[in-house]
């Protein structure tokens, strides 16, 4: 690729001014570019100055214009003769380029050697951008621009996910423990919306009761200083340990939403696993052919599905029309308005929930412990199954919540969470869902 070409057009304002033209004019030879001025004429040239000065114009790729008050007045044509009749004639030409390029040619581009009070860019060119060539890094901004790669280069499009409009909400006090039916709309998953095979499964497996979250600021993030003599006295590792330390408290806006009460159980899994037995949880036991009556005994059938990974979680909210909620999402409907530590208050108190400190050792079916729920009567969002949820980021998860494997009085805060690989699945790990609303609705 060839070096551009750069005409500079100035006025003859004085010999300091002149020298200084040709210093610039040298400093972009210097620097790859063809730079050409009056000054490098040997005499006159054959094709006389007018002709000289038509010629450079148009085979210059850009033309810096030096901007002083004498180039100005002569661009305008407001000089006394005989005096400017080079920057007049040339500001005459640019004039007709710009006009007839109605106004778009990236090829004139102001300078100027010192900031002044006084505004001397000609009317054509003071929408564009003028360099003071005072710095180094004013030069190095001219050249990136004389080599087309000024700016910053955006990063592509991401995935677009529509916001919905915010609601109001009623004022919710620290000491009020709020129904779902004091929210407005309907704690019943809207299915009709759905096909009609799936809205069968959907209700045969006996779809979740949701509770609705009412949009406004919260406050959410770890409490670090009631969290650190946790995070010594249970030995957590460093790195689950300095994450959790990193999510300082902070307000964050959140719009309404609607979430399950209680985990995914084992039979409003099972509709979905029936139409993609893929997703198989190991704890069923061997896969059978051909079985369409629920293959786990009526035990567990309302205890949470487990052993279940972030793709399984993510493909049954798909079919299920729902989503995983978002950590703070979660946050707050374990946490309140009150932002408590447990789902009940701050003290941390076992027999409310199925941590390892109650001594259960087992799953819990998802009513069990009604009076750890949280102020929003969401159930079980501490302890019996740890929970995935999305993270900071969209392709990042993190587990939530506790399990009857693990202290709860660590791991059951509303703000504690670990973070886990995608493909990461075990026994006490299972989610529950935020629903969609109909897209009537936005």
């Amino acid at each position: 690729m060839e070096s551009p070409v750069v005409f500079i057009s100035y006025s003859h304002d004085s010999d300091q001014h002149r020298e200084m033209v040709l210093s610039l004019a040298e400093r972009l030879r210097d620097d790859g570019y063809e730079s050409r001025i009056d000054q490098y004429v040997n005499g006159t040239p054959d094709e006389t100055w007018p002709r000289w000065m038509m010629n450079q114009l148009d085979e210059a790729a850009f033309v810096l214009m030096v901007c002083t008050e004498t180039y100005y007045r002569r661009f305008r044509g407001r000089e006394m003769p005989p005096a400017g009749r080079g920057v007049d004639w040339e500001g005459a030409i640019i004039t007709q380029q710009v006009y007839d390029s109605y106004s778009q040619t990236p090829r004139f581009v102001p300078v100027r050697f010192a900031p002044n009070r006084e505004n001397f860019i000609p009317e054509p060119l003071r929408g564009r951008t003028c360099y003071t060539l005072n710095s180094q890094a004013e030069y190095e901004a001219l050249c990136r621009v004389l080599d087309g790669v000024a700016g910053v280069e955006p990063r592509p499009v991401g995935k677009w996910r529509r916001r919905t409009r915010r609601h109001g909400e009623s004022l919710c006090f620290g000491d009020e423990t709020r129904s779902p039916s004091k929210c407005a709309g309907d704690v019943q998953p809207d299915l009709s919306n759905l096909p009609g095979e799936k809205r069968k499964s959907l209700a045969a497996g006996r779809p979740p009761q949701f509770a609705c979250i009412g949009g406004g600021t919260y406050t959410v993030g770890v409490d670090v200083e009631g969290v650190q003599p946790l995070l010594r006295r249970f030995l957590v590792s460093d790195a689950w340990g300095r994450r959790m330390l990193q999510r300082r408290p902070r307000p964050l806006h959140t719009d309404p939403f609607r979430i399950s009460q209680t985990c995914v159980t084992n039979a409003e899994f099972w509709p979905f696993v029936r139409e993609n037995p893929v997703y198989w949880p190991c704890h069923w036991g061997p896969q059978p052919s051909g079985r369409s009556a629920e293959p786990f005994t009526s035990h567990i059938r309302d205890m949470p599905a487990v052993n279940i990974t972030v793709q399984a979680a993510r493909q049954y909210c798909i079919w299920a029309h729902a989503r995983l909620p978002f950590w703070y999402e979660w946050e707050v409907a374990a946490a309140g308005c009150a932002r408590l530590a447990y789902p009940w208050g701050n003290a941390y108190e076992p027999a409310r929930c199925n941590g390892c400190e109650s001594g259960r050792g087992e799953l819990a079916p998802v009513g069990a412990y009604g009076d750890g729920n949280s102020t929003f009567s969401v159930a079980q969002m501490c302890g019996n199954v740890f929970e995935w949820v999305v993270g900071l980021l969209d392709h990042e998860f993190e587990l939530r919540g506790g399990s009857f494997m693990v202290p709860c009085e660590i791991w059951g805060l509303t703000y504690a969470f670990r973070e886990e690989s995608v493909h990461y699945s075990a026994a006490d790990v299972g989610f529950r869902v935020v629903s969609l609303r109909p897209r009537a609705e936005h």
